[in-house]
Parts: C-alpha cells; structure tokens; sequence
C-alpha cells in the first residue's frame, strides 16, 4: 500500500488551521451533517456549478497572486486528486480529501497531488505536476471538495470548470476555443455507435468530451488517442478519459500547427474512428504546409474546418468512419465546392444533421452540420442514400444555459429534437427507411448532383423532398405553366438615398416593415439621409418578394396609391399585361402564391449562406406559376377575399372573446363562493355590454355624482370625459397661462427643477378642476361642481351638489414625462379611500416648443390622461411593497400605522419616505405575488403596466427629438419599429432605443440589422444612458452617464 494510502487519518502531522474541519465546512455551506458528503440525489449540474463558482471564490479571496488561468489549473489538480480519493475513499482508505473532524494539513495534500501527478505522468505533463497555489487556498479548497463525493456523478466537471472560465473571462476573438456541448457530444457519439470500434481519435480533443463520452457509454474500442495544440487541454482531456474510467488512453500534444501541423503525419492511417468538432471559425495561413494539402494548394490561407477534413481522412485507416462538426458554408456556398468534391471522392456520405444557430452560443452563432461518412476504399462515387435531419432545438437556451422542460409527471427533460433524431437514424440504420416529416428524410445525393451547376451542394435544404412535392404538384396542373420571367418584369431600379435624394423625405418599406406569411406590410416616412446603403422603387401594384431567410415568406402587394421604395435585400416584381391591357395573372393572387409551400418546394433547396441564408433573384424568375383562364382567376380572387375577410372578422373577434371568457369566469368564481357560503349574491362589476355611454348632461349627473359602478365609472372617465379634459388643457387659452415668456429660464440643478415641476403639477390640478366646471356649465348642469379638498392629504378634487351631498372623488397627479426620476407620489393609506367614489388621475406631460407665431417660448403640453380606481391601485401598492421590501430596511420590518407606510430601521420605526407610492413602481409586471383577483384589479393592473410604458416612452419620444438633431446633425427624426412596436428613434446614423423595448441581444440585433446607424443609445426605463459604436454588427460601449443633459 502506498505511503499516501492507509487506514490511519493523514491529519495529524504540522497543522496549520485550528479550526476544525467540521467547522470550516459549515462555514461554506456545502457540508451535509449525515453523511459528510453531498447526497447524490441534489449532485446534478447546479451543484458542479455551485462548488466550481465557490472554488473559484476561494482563490480569489486566499491567493492574491493568482490569475484566472492559474485558477483553473489548481482547481483541475485539486478535483482530479478529489475524484482519485474518492475512488480510494470507497474501497475503506483515507486520503487528505476524506471527511475528517482532526485538522487539515496543506503539506500532505500537496505531497498527495505529486504522488497521483507521478502515478500518471503519462498523462500530466511536468509543468502541472506540483500545487502551486497557497496553503490557505489549498486548505478551503480540499474543505469544500471534501463534501462531495464524485463517485455518484456523471459530470464532465473538467470540461464544466473549463467552460465557465471560458464563458466568463475570454472574449471570442482571442480565443475561437468553443467547445461542443454536452448533450451534442452524446448524441453524436450515439449516433456514432454503430461504427466505433478498434483505435478511436480525436484530433482537436479540446477537454476531451467526445473521447470521454465514449468511455462513459462503455464502448468497445482497443484504445483513445486526443491530439492538442494546446498542452494545457491535452492534460486535461487527458485526466478526463482517465476518471471517465476510459482504458489504453494516449495524449498527444503536438505545438507545431497541432494535427495540421507536420508532426502529425506520424499517425495517417492510424486510426478506424474519428469524432471531432474542428475550430472551423479561424484560417490557416501556414504557406508551405498548405502546399501539403490537396484543399490548400495555391491559397494564401484556408479555414481550419476545411483542411482539417482532410487530415482526418488521411489519419483514418480504408472504411474508417468519420463524425465532424462543420459550417454550413462547407456545404453549401460555392467558395466550398472543391471542398464538397473532395468529399463525394473520397467519403461514403452517411448522414447530414443540420443544426440551429442557437447551438454553440453564447460562444458562437453560426449554423452548422454533423456529417457522419466513411473512407472509400476506391475514389468513385457511391449510389448509397443519405440520411437528412434538421434540429430546431437542442436544449440549450442562448445563454448557454440548458433548457430544461417538464412533463406532466414533474420529470425534467431537455427541449431538444436530438432523441427524436437519433431515434429515426437508428431505424434507417437497421431498416433502411424513415418516416419523412418536414425535419427528417433520406435522399440520393449523387442522382441530385446533374448536369446543371449546383455546386455538389450536401446540405439539407437542397435535398429536402419538397422539392418534389412541388414538382408533383407542377406536373398535375391542368393549367398552362409559365416561368415567374414570363409574367412579371423584375423592376431593378435603384438609388442611394442619402447621395441621390439627399434631405428629402421618402416612403420606405424595409425587411422589418413586412410581416412573415401575411402578406402585410407598411410605408414609412424616413429621411432619405438615414439610408446609406441602396434602395429599390416600387411601383402601386408591385410585389416585393424577400430574397433573404425567403422561408418567412416576407411577400406583399404594394397596395399604397403612391410610389415608394424598399429594401435592396428585396425582388420587385410588376405583373405583366396581356394585349387588351389586362393582367396575365391578377397581382394578388400572384403575391398570394409567391409566399405559398408550392412556390417555397421549389426554391428551398436553391437558398444558400451562413447566418443570412438568401437565393438570388435569377433563380427566383425561373419558378413555375400555373395561369388559369381569367375567369377562373376572377372567381379564385373573389373566393380569397370571401375567406380572408371571414379570417380577418375572426382575428378582430379574438380579443373580444378573450375578455369576456376572462369576466365570465370571475363571476362565475364570485357566484360560487357567495353560494357556497350561503350569502346572497354580489354584484358583478362587470361593464355593462352595449351600453351607450356619451357626454351628456344625464351621464354627467349619473358618473359624478358617484351612483354607478366603479368600472364602468372608469371606462367613463378614460373614454370621453378625460379626452375632453385633456384636449381643453392643451387648448392655447390654457398653455399662455402655463407658458414660459421671454428672459425666463427653467433652472438646471436638481432642486430647483423640481420645485419647478411640481408648480406645473399644482397649476394643472387648478386648470384640471375649472377646466371640469366649465364642462358641466356648458351642458347647463348648475347643481353640480368641482371643489378643492382643503382639510385632508386626499383627495386633491371632489364633485359636491348644492344639498352638499359629495360623488366621486380624484387624485390628480402629474408627472413630466422626460425627468430621469418620476417623483410623483401615491401613498394614501388604503383605509381612507372608498372603494366606490375615488379615482387616481395621472397627467403625463412635458416641455413642448411651439411655433414661432405664439408670444411665449415653450409651455407644458399633456400628451396623455391615465385613469385608476384608487382602492385597487392602492391594493397593488401595498401588495408589491410588502412582498418586495427595499434593500436598506435592515430587519425588514415594515408596514402601517394610522397615518402613514412605515419601516423599522436600526430598531426605531419611521414613516416610508423612499419608494411607497412611487408612481412607476407601485407595481412589476409578471410579479410572483398577486392580490385577491377581481374584475376591477384585473382592469387595474392592464392599465397600470400600459400607464408605466406608455410614460417611458414618452419621455423616450420627447429626448429623442431633444437631443438626437443635435447629436446626428440632421433635423428629421423617424421612429424606429420592430414588430409594429416603437422601440426608439432615429436621426442620421444616431439611434435612441430603448433597453427594456429590446431587452435581449438578439432582439438589438435584429433591430440594428434593419438601420442604417454608427452610433447607438441605450436608454433604462429611467433615462441613464450608455452610447455605443455601432460597426460591423457589434457594439463597442464608448461612454456613459446617468443624466440626459450629460448626452451633449
């Protein structure tokens, strides 16, 4: 027995720490008290997370002179090690990293680690073989670690360790290492399975994952060989087969150009398996061994992922099998098609799986395919059929987190099309057959390859069956068939804006402007000085068909009585005429047809491009459209029509529906409760349906004086009498009141702007309630009026009649939209208001120039009125605060006295100050905790949450047109749309957006992707800002600030 392994505890000689184990372990919370180790049953993902994150924190905080590579060269030693021990641990020894309440000593885990590092040096090479770290690291590290057991887990913790450095310290651009997923790996060694056997190869290894999987499948293989540029991953992938349990394993760490390199022409024909996934993402540029390639002959540089096929093939020894990861363009762009020729020569083609651009983020975005093929023994080509699949999901989110789902039994599984897939090539494997579906079906390649140019294209859209479909569907017309050339003339003319049309005002249609498979779209007014790239024109009648991604059928009829222009990505098209001035085909039914499956077969496999993928307009004019006579077209036109105005009355009706199932279902609820508890029935709240509701004398009496229901009160309030209200207020009699003249500044600091602000809110309260007495003086209503509230905090505003009796009562707050802190408050106690008279009346306005004609410089101008009931309002408030208390309550202690919120603070109770009332953050949409529903905190929390962004926004609108002139050198500012939602604005090539309008990188890009922009704003809810560089598709964060002022 080695001197490292006994029976007897190692804990005993020259401790450093007099704390005990048990102890320190408790303080890292990582501790189970019945075992003293992590039972396996919670060791899943988030555990190996979990403990590599507070290994990491360790490090940190005990070795001050450590870096985040030196980091993860001591935590690999400290696991590897652990995982040895645990191994030992089982079988009745002790070693430094078992449980133990005697003290730790760092000195024999270091001799440990160079023991094992000695037992292995095979596979740890010289420069990892000693713990470098200090002893304080080493003692909380091996604490930590000692409440876990690996022995119970499956996990690539290496690999893991790894990846999240990668995730949190390299940027992409120093570092093209990315490494395939776990659940990729797996299935391509599955799919693999089959085939492996004999001497098995991974030439790019990265951590190992491929080799190690194999080993952890148990297949039966004579030995694993990793091939590495870099020695750190080739000591790595090295102990990842080892406590994988893999046998007859070799690294081979290779300096000089790694397997591209001259040094590994030692293993051509070496080997009968080959799992890889190449770093295709970067070039070789290394001329004279280039010149050793057939693919590199002749070039200054080729991509990595490309030579590395053929490397692979001379590694394999005749019928060896080949599994590898590439970029779609190998297999379908024409730079590629040596690549592809060499491919049919010299593999048997077995199977091509596309897979989705989500699968390698966050590290990488790019679209690519397994191929799985074998070695020809002779260089002809084969008549054998190749298995297609295409996988939308392979549970992982964007993030690079796993998406995880649940069945109806509570059982978590990955959202991923990868079983299903692997399911159907094992059936083609043993039976030769699939069942074809839009996602999975099985071609002949080479029949495909004809005499016309295609390039050898192998990627699964040019093979894909609907191809014949619409071939069938083509050669079963019983109509005369003509080319799209035939019947329509392309109209190619185009311009660049910004030179050829320099200041003016254009009516543009861009990519984001026309909506997938419905053929609707809209015109934009935009400055023709924001469009630096060219345009089309359109004609009234054209069709515009999206050449780019065309599988979202982005196809319209241009329908506008004016002429226009749209994307250059797009195809326009006019319908040609016949001799008596008719149409050869009716443009509707056209554009109709030209986003349909029948179209769509017949050009799917003709698309082609990594990212973007397109096909070109040439290809396009070449589609077969059937051409009825004219009165068959007639009658199929009137048919569409009928139907779509039948689909259109339904999508109208939607909304409605789903309102009242939602009403009908809450009283249905009320009704219940009142049954079963034996009271009588409750009175609805729900709208009166078909009740005509105007601004009369008798619906002024009725609502003001307080005798109907809250909710149609409110729907009172918010339809007519508000809008009356509000276009009174921004009447030119009221504004010259409000209005700042001549030698009048508003004040910059702080304070005084907000002693300003709140004077405009008090004198709009005063114009709010004279403006609502003259209302009712012009219906002749003299019994009635509106009063100020002087004695009591709320409301501001009552309605009185003559007897004194009191109706309904409001709360008139204002707020400008444009302040980078709404400070509005709404804090009275929910005890005090009634539930059935009181309402909260939200003004949001800002600072308006008006023309030059008007004597004062700027006024205050509302641009719109929010109403709430106060009692459900209040209820929301209250509901949120409580349940989402501030950070600095200490105990978090709080709640109401008789007059006001309170918090407990360093044990003394005082009045909430801070955030209750807050009028933007009374409530947060999607938040876990909601109150007692009904039918009016429904209403309220719809019209809270639209009330919220309809103010940042706003304010949004109003910064834009401040600033964005100024900083863009251009008067015009345009709005910037996505999905027919303002997102922000645009002036030149400067953009204001909104960070919670495009809360995701992929939504920004896809936004960015459709403007033509330099510089880019981003702007939170409360106006703080960052402004970027926008080039080439990528933000570069130049400066930020906090304040709007500080933009200029």
């Amino acid at each position: 027995m080695s001197k490292f392994l006994s029976n007897k505890p190692l804990h005993d000689v020259n401790s450093v720490e007099t704390a005990s184990s048990k102890e320190l372990q408790q303080q890292l919370k990582l501790f189970s008290e019945k075992t003293g180790f992590m039972s396996s049953d919670v060791f899943d993902l988030r555990s190996i997370r979990l403990l590599v994150s507070r290994l990491h924190d360790i490090f940190r905080d005990n070795d001050s002179q450590s870096n985040i590579i030196s980091r993860f060269d001591e935590i690999t030693k400290l696991v590897f090690a652990k995982i040895v021990s645990d191994k030992t641990y089982n079988s009745g020894a002790s070693t430094p990293f078992s449980p133990s309440d005697l003290p730790l000593n760092p000195c024999v885990v270091r001799k440990y680690y160079q023991h094992l590092s000695h037992q292995h040096s095979n596979l740890i090479p010289k420069r990892f073989s000693e713990l470098h770290c200090s002893d304080s690291a080493i003692m909380k590290c091996v604490l930590a670690l000692q409440s876990f057991n690996f022995t119970s887990t499956q996990f690539d913790v290496k690999g893991l360790a790894y990846e999240e450095i990668v995730r949190n310290t390299f940027d992409k651009s120093d570092h093209q290492q990315f490494f395939t997923p776990p659940h990729i790996v797996d299935f391509i060694v599955s799919a693999c399975q089959p085939y492996l056997k004999g001497d098995i190869c991974d030439p790019a290894s990265g951590t190992g994952g491929f080799l190690s999987s194999i080993a952890r499948h148990q297949i039966n293989y004579s030995s694993l060989t990793s091939i590495e540029i870099d020695e750190r991953l080739s000591w790595v992938s090295g102990i990842n087969m080892l406590l994988h349990g893999a046998k007859n394993i070799r690294t081979v760490f290779l300096p000089a150009g790694g397997t591209l390199g001259n040094q590994a022409n030692q293993f051509f024909s070496c080997f009968d398996a080959i799992i890889t996934n190449p770093p295709f993402g970067s070039d070789f540029t290394e001329s004279d061994v280039l010149e050793t390639f057939e693919l590199g002959i002749g070039k200054s540089s080729r991509r990595r992922g490309i030579l590395f096929i053929e490397r692979c093939h001379a590694l394999l020894r005749k019928n060896g099998i080949l599994a590898i990861i590439l970029d779609e363009g190998v297999l379908n762009l024409s730079h590629a098609t040596d690549v592809r020729q060499f491919i049919i020569k010299n593999f048997d083609l077995k199977a091509v799986i596309s897979l989705p651009e989500t699968a390698f983020m966050p590290y990488a975005t790019v679209n690519a395919s397994i191929l799985i093929m074998s070695k020809k023994i002779f260089a002809e080509n084969s008549k054998l059929s190749v298995f297609f699949a295409k996988a939308d999901k392979v549970g992982r989110k964007t993030s690079g987190d796993e998406d995880i789902r649940y069945d109806e039994d509570g059982k978590s599984y990955l959202n991923s099309d990868l079983p299903s897939i692997l399911n159907a090539w094992h059936k083609y494997l043993k039976e030769g057959r699939v069942d074809e579906s839009e996602n999975i079906y099985v071609a002949d390649v080479y029949s495909n390859f004809d005499k016309k140019t295609n390039g050898h294209r192998i990627d699964f859209q040019y093979h894909h069956p609907s191809r014949k479909k619409s071939q069938q569907l083509i050669a079963t017309s019983i109509y005369p068939l003509k080319r799209l050339a035939d019947i329509c003339t392309e109209r190619n003319v185009s311009i660049s804006p910004c030179k050829e049309l320099s200041g003016a005002i254009i009516r543009y249609t861009g990519l984001a402007n026309i909506e997938s498979n419905t053929g609707q779209f809209e015109q934009v007014p935009t400055p023709s000085d924001s469009l630096k790239s060219s345009v089309k024109m359109y004609q009234p009648g054209d069709i515009i068909f999206a050449k780019m991604r065309p599988n979202l059928r982005k196809v319209a009829l241009m329908s506008f009585a004016e002429p226009g222009f749209v994307s250059s990505e797009c195809s326009v098209f006019a319908a040609n005429k016949a001799s008596d001035g008719t149409y050869l085909i009716d443009p509707l039914i056209l554009s109709v047809l030209l986003r349909s499956d029948f179209v769509y077969g017949q050009i799917m496999h003709l698309v082609a491009g990594i990212g973007r993928p397109r096909i070109n307009s040439k290809e396009l004019l070449q589609v077969m459209i059937p051409l009825p006579p004219k009165d068959v077209q007639e009658e199929i036109r009137r048919q569409y029509l009928s139907q779509h105005q039948k689909v259109e009355n339904l999508k109208s009706d939607i909304g409605s529906f789903l309102d009242r199932s939602q009403l009908m279902l809450t009283s249905l609820v009320k009704e219940l409760v009142c049954s079963f508890i034996g009271s009588p029935k409750i009175t609805s709240f729900m709208p009166i349906e078909n009740k005509e509701m105007a601004l009369t004398a008798e619906s002024l009496r009725t609502f003001l004086r307080g005798e109907s229901n809250p909710l149609d009160t409110l729907s009172w309030l918010t339809d007519l009498f508000l809008p009356e209200v509000l276009k009174r207020l921004n009447e030119t009699d009221v504004r010259r009141r409000l209005g700042i003249y001549a030698g009048e500044k508003i004040p910059e600091n702080e304070r005084n702007l907000t002693d300003v602000r709140n004077r405009v809110s008090l004198i709009i309260e005063y114009e709010v309630a004279r403006l609502a007495t003259r209302i009712l003086e012009d219906h002749q209503i003299e019994d009635i009026f509106w009063s100020y509230v002087v004695a009591n905090r709320f409301p501001d505003l009552e309605v009185r009649t003559s007897s004194g009796s009191r109706g309904l009562r409001v709360e008139v707050k204002c707020l400008q939209t444009i302040a980078e802190e709404k400070s509005a408050n709404f804090d009275t106690l929910r005890k005090d208001i009634h539930s059935l008279t009181d309402f909260v009346i939200v003004f949001a306005w800002d600072w308006r120039y008006d023309p030059e004609d008007v004597t004062w410089d700027r006024a205050p101008f509302i641009h719109h009125a929010y109403a709430f009931h106060a009692s459900s309002l209040a209820l929301l408030r209250d509901w949120y605060w409580l349940n989402c208390p501030p950070n600095d309550l200490g105990n978090g202690l709080q709640g109401f006295d008789l007059r006001y919120a309170v918090n407990c603070k360093d044990g003394t109770y005082n009045e909430e100050e801070g955030n209750y009332g807050k009028l933007l953050r009374i409530w947060q949409e999607g938040f876990k905790y909601e109150p007692p529903e009904s039918d009016l905190v429904h209403r309220t929390i719809a019209d809270y949450l639209a009330f919220k962004n309809g103010v940042i926004k706003a304010g949004l609108d109003t910064l834009a047109h401040l600033f964005l002139p100024q900083l863009s050198e251009f008067n015009k500012v345009v709005a910037v749309l996505h999905e027919n939602e303002r997102v922000g604005w645009q002036s030149g090539e400067v953009c204001f957006l909104l960070s919670s309008a495009v809360s995701t990188k992929k939504k920004q890009n896809l936004v960015l992707s459709q403007l033509t922009v330099s510089k880019v704003y981003l702007f939170t809810d409360k106006y703080a800002w960052r402004e970027f560089e926008y080039k080439k598709g990528k933000l570069t964060l130049k400066r930020t600030g906090k304040k709007p002022k500080r933009l200029i």
